[in-house]
């Protein structure tokens, strides 16, 4: 069967198809799907990465390992499916007072995203496969801490009162997470540093100065692939200021 007619066929079709292929004949049909999708614009790499998945997906992954290179054109649009996903969960999470069509949206991702991790994975380079481990790994923390979100939204127009309760939630959440994820600290610090101002002013600069420093080591860490003693250092050093910080917090 040509390939444009199986991208007429549905999802459960495709499968079928793929089923009742023999090794050869499912990595002879890959190749030509890779093949037709060099230089072809988003929308229709879609269209071939649907029909590339039933393949992977009824196939034996070491059958295909070959075509997983950087000059796969597919794994781009997987790339893009996986970020553009993880995007839509952290909008629904900061947007927690989310109706009930929005909840089962965001439970859906929750068991999806996973999954399209681990299919991702072989598929990324090293530098590539850190860096999506790591935004899954702030979104699953956010996600963990979404009543905290809810609370906060209730309290960015609320009373000095409930600012104060809801900057000590979120300093609680700050200095117990459960494992070092520079990351997140950002995210929760900014959040602290728009409402500690208004009750520990003098806490406010230094908490300002560790985002900063948070911010610009990590974006050296990114440019590091692996563990080296380089790593480790720019590591210790953001640890030492975080844990001034903490100090701080804790007091």
């Amino acid at each position: 069967m040509k390939i444009q007619q199986l991208l007429s066929q549905t999802p459960e079709q495709l499968r079928k198809y793929c089923e009742s292929l023999g090794d050869e004949d499912k990595q002879s049909l890959y190749k030509q799907v890779v093949d037709e999708a060099k230089g072809k614009r988003l929308r229709e790499l879609k269209q071939l990465s649907k029909l590339a998945t039933a393949i992977e997906k009824t196939t034996d992954k070491k059958l295909l390992m070959s075509f997983h290179g950087d000059d796969n054109p597919l794994n781009g649009v997987a790339i893009l499916s996986f970020f553009g996903k993880l995007n839509r969960r952290l909008v629904l999470i900061m947007h927690s007072s989310v109706y009930d069509k929005d909840l089962k949206q965001l439970n859906e991702l929750d068991n999806l995203l996973p999954q399209m991790y681990e299919e991702l994975r072989p598929k990324l380079t090293s530098s590539m496969r850190n860096y999506a481990e790591r935004e899954l790994r702030f979104s699953n923390f956010l996600r963990d801490n979404i009543d905290t979100f809810k609370f906060l939204e209730k309290a960015e127009h609320g009373s000095i009162a409930e600012r104060k309760k809801v900057t000590i939630e979120l300093t609680r959440l700050f200095i117990h997470q459960p494992e070092l994820n520079f990351q997140g600290d950002v995210f929760l610090l900014g959040l602290i540093s728009q409402h500690i101002g208004i009750f520990r002013n003098h806490v406010k600069h230094k908490v300002d100065i560790l985002i900063d420093l948070l911010e610009k080591g990590l974006e050296k860490l990114e440019s590091i692939e692996e563990d080296t003693e380089k790593y480790r250092e720019i590591e210790d050093k953001l640890m030492d200021e975080r844990s001034k910080v903490m100090k701080e917090l804790r007091s």
